[in-house]
């Protein structure tokens, strides 16, 4: 899964992937995780510049949530 949000007002984001055209005045940044040598994209966020910090803290925590199911049906498959 490749956590990806859109621009929303609420911390709740869906890691879903969205097709999304920035329009003038938005920004679209790269959201890339590195875990000792291993990189990944986890997604892209695209946002109004004065609400960047509260976006990109709903992203990561919608990525984390992600993260968090993933391996507890991972756990629960091996029991």
């Amino acid at each position: 899964m490749t956590p990806t949000t859109k621009k929303t007002p609420t911390p709740t984001a869906d890691p879903t992937p969205a097709e999304h055209t920035p329009t003038p005045g938005e920004i679209t940044l790269p959201v890339h995780l590195r875990i000792g040598d291993t990189e990944a994209l986890i997604g892209t966020l695209t946002t109004d510049p004065e609400r960047v910090h509260h976006d990109l803290a709903a992203f990561l925590r919608a990525a984390a949530d992600a993260y968090d199911r993933a391996a507890n049906d991972d756990q629960d498959a091996e029991t």
